[in-house]
C-alpha cells in the first residue's frame, strides 16, 4: 500500500513539474511583450509613436494575439523592421502577409538583416541568391538598405538612415550626417539610424557619423538569459533603451522568434513602442 502511495506521489511531483516546465516555456517563448520607452528631444514639436520589429523568423502571432492586431492596437505613426523575417524561404509569404495588415500611416521600412540573404535547413545554411532578395520583400514596405527616408509626422521632421546588414560588410555611409547632436534647433531632423546587427556602432563611431536613436537587433538579446545576463557571442551588448549621451541613444530589440533553439528563456518575444515627446 505504501509503495503504491509513494508510486503515485512520484506521479504527481512528476506531472506537476512538467506543467511548471510548459507554462514557462510557452510564457517566455510565445507572450509576446509590449516594451514602450519614452525619449524627450528639443528637436520634437509633438509627440511621435512608432514602433520597432525586429527577428520574427517567420514567427506571426504569439499566445496573446496576432503581431499585426498588437501593433494596431498601439495605433503608432510609423514601423521600423531591423531584418530577419523568416528562417526559411518557405515562411515568407506568410510573415509578409501578417506585416501587410499593419496599418502604415506614414509607412514602414525595413533594413536586411543576415536571414534576407541566407536560409537555414536544420542546423545548416544556405545562401540565397543575390537577385532575389530583394523581390521577396512586400511592395508597400520601403527597403532602406543604405538609403534615407524623409518622414513628415505630426509636424514633425524624421530622417531615416537604414544600413545593409554589417555582418557581411554591406553598410555604406550616408552622403551627409544622421545628426548633429550638438546643435539645437527645430530645423534639424530627428534622426534615426536602422541596423540589423548592433556592431554598426562601432563603424559610426569610427567615420563619426552622429545619430540621435539607433535601432538594432539580431542578439535576440541571448534568447536564452541566466542571472539576468547575456551568453554567448553578443553578451557585451544591452538589451532595450540605453542611453549613450544626452541627446543620443542606442536601442537594441530582443526579436520575436527563436533561431537555432525553439525556445526562451528569461528574453520574452517583443514589440517596441518609442514615443519621442517634446523636451
Amino acid at each position: 500500500m505504501e509503495n503504491g502511495e509513494n508510486m503515485s506521489l512520484g506521479i504527481a511531483i512528476a506531472m506537476t513539474i512538467a506543467v511548471i516546465i510548459i507554462i514557462l516555456y510557452v510564457y517566455n517563448t510565445w507572450w509576446i511583450e509590449i516594451s514602450p520607452y519614452e525619449i524627450r528631444s528639443d528637436l520634437v514639436k509633438r509627440p511621435v509613436l512608432f514602433v520597432h520589429l525586429s527577428d520574427l523568423h517567420g514567427m506571426t502571432a504569439g499566445i496573446n494575439g496576432r503581431i499585426s492586431r498588437l501593433v494596431t492596437q498601439i495605433d503608432p505613426d510609423f514601423v521600423v523592421v531591423t531584418g530577419d523575417l523568416a528562417t526559411r524561404t518557405q515562411q515568407l509569404p506568410r510573415v509578409m502577409d501578417e506585416i501587410s495588415r499593419i496599418p502604415h500611416r506614414n509607412g514602414i521600412y525595413f533594413v536586411p538583416g543576415n536571414y534576407e540573404r541566407e536560409e537555414s535547413i536544420g542546423w545548416r545554411k544556405r545562401p540565397i541568391a543575390e537577385s532575389d532578395y530583394l523581390s521577396r520583400i512586400g511592395q508597400h514596405i520601403t527597403v532602406l538598405d543604405n538609403r534615407a527616408a524623409e518622414i513628415q509626422c505630426n509636424g514633425n521632421s524624421i530622417h531615416l538612415y537604414g544600413f545593409d546588414n554589417s555582418i557581411y560588410g554591406n553598410e555604406r555611409l550616408p552622403d551627409s550626417p544622421c545628426a548633429n547632436s550638438k546643435e539645437s534647433s527645430l530645423e534639424i531632423p530627428y534622426s534615426i539610424g536602422l541596423a540589423h546587427c548592433p556592431s554598426i556602432i562601432k563603424y559610426l563611431e569610427e567615420h563619426r557619423i552622429d545619430f540621435h536613436l539607433l535601432l538594432a537587433g539580431h542578439t535576440h538579446g541571448g534568447q536564452i538569459r541566466l542571472f539576468g545576463k547575456t551568453w554567448g557571442s553578443y553578451r557585451h551588448y544591452p538589451i532595450g533603451l540605453s542611453r549613450l549621451s544626452a541627446n543620443r541613444y542606442f536601442g537594441i530589440h530582443r526579436g520575436l522568434g527563436t533561431v537555432k533553439l525553439p525556445i526562451r528563456l528569461n528574453c520574452r518575444p517583443e514589440i517596441v513602442v518609442y514615443r519621442l515627446v517634446p523636451a
